[in-house]
């Protein structure tokens, strides 16, 4: 029998009611509504909302009718005061509250902020953050701010905002907060500014190269907020100018008019545009990457400039690398060679002089560990062995030696090969026969046996050296690159020999190392084309077939001509002469090693033949050690990427529950961020960065338990690790005696031990 009448102009009402509406059947309709609602004795509530005064009129009159309740008017300061239970200021009107619709939004109403934080906050909780970069974000994606902007006290608590949380001064506090409140679009203002900012960036660089940019169109105290980021759409013609100054720059620095590290103040944003010409002239010469230069890649978030930062980061640490240990194993020297070839890559591909320091250390080494060298798996008399192992086991054998193919440019080997389809591939670096002529090495590393040793006709020296697995005349094949002949395999042939000399015959002819990359990789290609064929004659005859691919020696790039004393016939890079001579000079090494004639070959990267650019015969790292790739039609599922044994079967007990292991890994590929973890009841943990492809790596493992073990136990290990194209997670198991405690623990034996870990 109750009526109350609402008035909400502002639509901020939640309850259930009656909405009263202008149309005169629904105002008479509502009006005997009303009246009957008052007659009858219903106990039910009759809520009438007016939106407007207008409409309202037509009802006054029941106000002062028995049962029509005081008239409720929702007014949104009232509502937004009762909810904060605070004196709202003049500025925050109910126009403001509504826009704002801070009716709606609790969480900031049940905060402790002050008042103005509250309406500011909710907004964007972020508007109030003390970070710069947060706060231009949150103002980007709100609209309702600007209306907040246009009140002089909001404007005032903003300029101490950016005082005291940036540490702007108060004139660009200021003239900040005035830009603001008349750009009704945040984001487009902030794009200007950003691209200001990066103008000013550029102005000075740019100018050193006669490259103008665009006049000034903002207050230069702007400019002094925090650099905005600007994205390569909105920075118009800025990419394209500074384009040009880092090719310009390029061309200084190559003349040497700059320094290398002026560059960096080019790099001002991740514009795709810049960074791929960076990544280009970087390929034509590394000296450009700086600390400074990777640590403004790493300033900027997109991941191709994060890509491009960690590959900077690597070759820059391949670069600094330090010389060859002369106490290295033969294993450590071929794990060093890896990095050193990347860094002389690069360095040749740049047309760069390279110190002679690095080539030097692994020269000295070599001349004094040449019996290590010899007793190592990595000698040249492997390869024979390896022909001899796969005759024997009924392989058809196809020898490749390719004149010339230095392990410098193993990289583009493993790239051809890795195209052979269903081969298993091995891959290995052997240290090639000094001197490093081809009538030194090719015929020493087919047969296993010193050249002078062997016939002078090669077919013969090789029937002598494998009579036992080629009883016929057709056992043996040979196919030359100079000769064009019959490369078909038949039913009878054992063992192919393939010589490959083109890469040799243009090396000398070749003015730059970029042109000689070439040369290999089209040479490799072809040949590629030859073991495919070979491969399919195999398989056609139901034979297993294996390549062995090598090197007779390697090439270097010489930096400068010899021009002292010639103490003999020059071949290659060396002097020949009698076994009688005496070697005075240090630049010069004496060679015999039982050969009929001595050599002097040079340490550094001097020619002996004046336009021979690219030459051999010498004792860099990229002469001595040759490629050895196997491709092999038998899967070799047996041979784990990574390998871990037990050198010593008994485990060492260190304390109370405590022992350590000696293990050894065994890599068959290159392996990284390898992880040995102890499981149940065990715990340890040993980590280990990388393993080089066919190396190995002893540790002492320390691990504990929680309680005592005596007797012969299986350990649980998990092994992960990193592989090409993988992550593996494996379980093992390895068993070990565990030796009984040397004391007995009663009170009297464990005082005695605490005497010793005092």
């Amino acid at each position: 029998m109750a009526v109350l009448f609402v008035i909400d102009r502002f639509n901020i009402d939640t309850e259930k009611s009656t909405v009263a509406e202008t149309s005169l059947g629904s105002i008479e309709k509502l009006r005997q509504s009303i009246n009957h609602n008052l007659k009858n004795e219903d106990t039910n509530l009759l809520r009438v909302r007016f939106n407007n005064l207008a409409l309202f009129q037509h009802f006054k009159y029941f106000e002062s009718l028995d049962g029509v309740l005081p008239t409720q008017h929702l007014i949104p300061r009232s509502v937004y005061r009762n909810k904060v239970d605070e004196t709202l200021p003049s500025w925050l009107t109910d126009e403001l509250i509504i826009q704002l619709d801070l009716l709606n939004k609790q969480e900031n109403i049940i905060t402790d902020l002050p008042l103005i934080d509250k309406v500011i906050t909710s907004c964007h909780p972020d508007l109030l953050s003390p970070n710069f970069k947060t706060f231009t974000q949150a103002l980007r994606q709100t609209t309702s701010f600007f209306l907040l902007l246009q009140i002089a006290n909001i404007q005032a608590h903003f300029i101490q905002h950016f005082e005291s949380e940036f540490n702007f001064s108060e004139d660009l506090s200021m003239l900040l907060m005035e830009h603001l409140a008349i750009n009704s679009s945040v984001g487009d203002f902030f794009i200007a500014i950003a691209y200001e900012q990066h103008q000013e960036l550029l102005r000075k660089q740019l100018a050193h190269f006669g490259i103008a940019l665009l006049a000034e169109t903002m207050p230069a105290l702007l400019l002094d907020i925090p650099l905005l980021a600007l994205s390569e759409q909105n920075a118009k013609e800025l990419p394209k100018k500074c384009l040009m100054a880092l090719e310009r720059s390029f061309d200084e620095i190559e003349k040497g008019n700059m320094n290398a590290n002026d560059i960096t103040a080019l790099i001002i944003a991740p514009w795709g545009i810049v960074l791929n010409k960076l990544r280009e002239l970087v390929s034509k010469n590394s000296a450009l990457i700086s600390s400074e230069l990777i640590n403004q890649l790493n300033s900027f978030q997109e991941d191709n400039a994060s890509e491009l930062a960690i590959e900077f980061t690597e070759q820059l640490e391949r670069s600094q690398f330090g010389e060859l240990s002369q106490e290295a194993t033969t294993d450590e020297v071929l794990e060093w060679s890896e990095n050193y070839f990347e860094v002389i890559r690069q360095k040749f591909v740049s047309n760069q002089v390279v110190e002679e320091h690095l080539n030097l250390s692994f020269t000295n080494w070599m001349l004094k560990k040449s019996a290590r060298i010899a007793r190592s798996d990595a000698d040249w008399r492997q390869f024979s062995k390896r022909i001899e192992s796969f005759l024997e086991q009924d392989y058809l054998v196809v020898v490749c030696m390719v004149d010339a193919l230095s392990a410098l440019n193993n990289d583009l080997l493993l790239e051809t090969t890795d195209s052979v389809e269903h081969l298993s591939r091995a891959s290995e670096t052997l240290f090639a026969p000094l001197p490093t002529l081809t009538e030194i090495g090719k015929m020493a590393l087919i047969t296993g046996t010193e050249t002078y040793d062997l016939p002078s006709d090669q077919e013969t020296a090789i029937r002598q050296r494998y009579e036992n697995y080629l009883p016929e005349e057709q056992s043996l094949k040979f196919i030359t690159s100079w000769k064009s002949s019959d490369k078909k395999i038949t039913e009878k042939t054992n063992l192919l020999v393939f010589f490959e000399n083109r890469i040799d015959e243009r090396l000398h002819k070749c003015v730059e190392f970029e042109n000689h990359r070439k040369d290999v990789s089209n040479i490799l290609s072809q040949m590629k084309s030859d073991i495919d064929k070979w491969k399919a004659h195999a398989g056609s005859l139901k034979k297993d077939v294996v390549f062995l691919i090598t090197a007779d020696h390697g090439m270097t790039v010489t930096q400068t001509a010899y021009d002292g004393e010639e103490y003999g016939e020059v071949k290659e890079r060396v002097f020949e002469v009698d076994k009688s001579y005496h070697n005075k000079n240090e630049d010069f090494s004496y060679i015999s090693n039982g050969h009929k004639k001595a050599f002097l070959v040079p340490k550094k990267r001097v020619r002996l033949m004046d336009k021979a650019l690219l030459s051999h015969g010498g004792l860099t790292p990229e002469e001595v050690l040759i490629p050895f790739v196997t491709l092999t039609s038998r899967q070799l599922a047996s041979i784990k990427p990574l390998e871990l044994t037990l050198l010593n079967k008994n485990c060492q007990r260190v304390a109370e529950k405590s022992w350590e292991l000696s293990v050894e890994l065994v890599a068959n590929v290159r392996v990284e961020n390898i992880t040995i973890k102890f499981e149940v009841p065990f715990m340890g943990e040993e980590t280990v960065t990388a393993i080089a492809e066919n190396n190995t790596q002893k540790l002492l493992l320390s691990f504990s338990a929680s309680v005592e073990q005596t007797g012969l136990r299986e350990i649980p290990f998990q092994l992960t690790y990193d592989r090409k194209g993988a992550h593996e997670v494996n379980t093992i198991q390895r068993s070990c005696f565990f030796p009984e405690a040397l004391l007995e623990k009663d009170s009297a034996t464990q005082n005695y031990e605490d005497m010793f870990s005092l």
